[in-house]
């Protein structure tokens, strides 16, 4: 006799909680640099030029890593912060 089917394997979701990491990392990244940005801005005085040079470190951090880690997650390695290589 045949065996019957086996019933379909249930995703972990271990892809979906890798990508929302990346990205939550990335916009964390961001938005701290242009929070650093306000606080000089307060504390110097030099209106909003420091806060749009947060920005835009921010903003080119911030996707240069997530390149980075979504290029080394998708050659098959853990994403930086996940264990040591082996």
């Amino acid at each position: 006799m045949a065996e019957p089917p086996s019933p379909p394997k249930a995703d972990s979701g271990n892809g979906d909680i890798r990508g929302l990491a990346m990205l939550s990392t990335a916009v964390a990244e961001m938005v701290a640099a242009v929070v650093f940005g306000l606080w000089l801005d307060r504390k110097f005085e030099t209106g909003p030029w420091l806060a749009m040079a947060g920005a835009v470190i921010g903003i080119t951090g911030g996707v240069a890593h997530l390149i980075y880690i979504s290029r080394r997650s998708a050659r098959g390695g853990k994403p930086p912060g996940a264990g040591k290589d082996s």
